[in-house]
Parts: C-alpha cells; structure tokens; sequence
C-alpha cells in the first residue's frame, strides 16, 4: 500500500467509528435488557454495524420478551431472532444478530 491508499483506509476507518455509539453503550443496552432466566455466552461486533449475541434462555416466554426488548431499542434499526430459537420449550440455546443505528439513519 502507498501512503495515500494507507490514509484512505485511516479515513475510512473514524468515519465508521464516528457513525457507531460506542461498544461499551451498545454492550450495556443488551446486558440491560437480560432479565432473570437470561444468560448471555457472547456478544461479538464486527467493528462496524452489526453485532451477534448467543446466550441461553430458560424460558420460550423469557427468550421472546428479550427480543421484544431489543426490537424497540432505537439503537438497533434490526433485530432477527431465527425460528430455530423457539424449537424448544426451556434451556434453550439462542443466537440474534442486531444491526446498529448508524448516526446519520
């Protein structure tokens, strides 16, 4: 790389992190939101919009009034929860992805 793709890529890089809330907010909405019967494994961020969560529900009930809560969370302009997460009645393993609210959404 030369020095102008380098600083392009710089550039690049504190516009995304400008548009983005920082993780420890985005992180502390979610952990917010977890109530009794909630355990979460994982939170991953890709550094840009979206974020993955894997946890561990013991309730169908508990699992659905966590999305809920994250559906009407406006830093998340997306929340998909699959079917395969309310196969199961109760110890149920769960995966959501979130797309993050971009600043100038």
């Amino acid at each position: 790389m030369n020095i102008i793709e380098i600083t392009n890529e710089k550039i690049r890089l504190l516009d995304t992190a400008s548009k983005v809330p920082q993780v420890s907010i985005l992180f502390g909405n979610i952990l917010i939101k977890t109530a009794t019967g909630i355990s979460l494994i994982s939170m991953d961020w890709d550094g840009a919009e979206n974020i993955a969560i894997r946890g561990r529900a013991s309730t169908r009930e508990e699992l659905i009034a966590f999305v809920r809560l994250l559906e009407v969370d406006p830093i998340f302009t997306k929340v998909t929860s699959p079917i395969s997460n309310l196969i199961s009645n109760g110890d149920i393993d769960f995966s959501i992805s979130l797309k993050i609210k971009q600043s100038n959404e």
